[in-house]
């Protein structure tokens, strides 16, 4: 499950076999997306996605995953739910299908970087960088990058205080 804290006061969780629900301490949690003729278009409900609020368009950025359904198909789709509802986004490149990659939005450059992740169908453990405007996915070549992980708790998250994406995770960097 992916969860991000919203401008509204309330909290976004995508992932899992309800795909998305939203709420507060005040408030009941409801599915989100899920019916309606004015959404027709959904996500399929998937685990292990990545994702984060973009402040700058008031969306929620969701890539990747894993098939709730059918865990050996890895999803490479990217997602924005805006206004009420979700929006299938495509790029001429787009990072392979991957789950548990670490995402965040960098406010700094205005996008979602996202890195790592694995997809046992190909036997990939991934230690790229990529970034998301808004409409397209472009490979990132950094001068330095973390090493390889294998962790589905790797998170990432922007630091205020840097100006930058700082990725934590529990696995052994050395």
């Amino acid at each position: 499950v992916t969860s991000t804290y919203q401008d509204t006061g309330e909290v976004l969780n995508t992932g899992g076999f309800d795909l998305a629900c939203i709420g507060n301490e005040s408030q009941p949690w409801v599915r989100v997306g899920t019916t309606g003729p004015a959404n027709p278009q959904l996500p399929p409900p998937r685990v292990g996605a990545s994702g984060a609020w973009d402040p700058d368009t008031n969306a929620f950025i969701l890539y990747g995953g894993y098939d709730a359904a059918d865990a050996s198909t890895y999803l490479g789709d990217t997602w924005a739910w805006q206004k009420g509802k979700w929006t299938a986004i495509s790029s001429t490149a787009t990072p392979p299908a991957r789950a548990y990659a670490a995402g965040a939005y960098d406010k700094a450059t205005k996008s979602f970087v996202l890195f790592g992740g694995y997809n046992t169908q190909t036997g990939t453990n991934y230690d790229d960088t990529w970034t998301f405007d808004g409409k397209a996915w472009t490979q990132q070549h950094p001068a330095h990058s973390p090493p390889l992980l294998s962790e589905a708790s790797d998170k990432m998250a922007y630091d205020d205080a840097t100006n930058s994406v700082v990725l934590l995770t529990s696995g052994n960097l050395g």
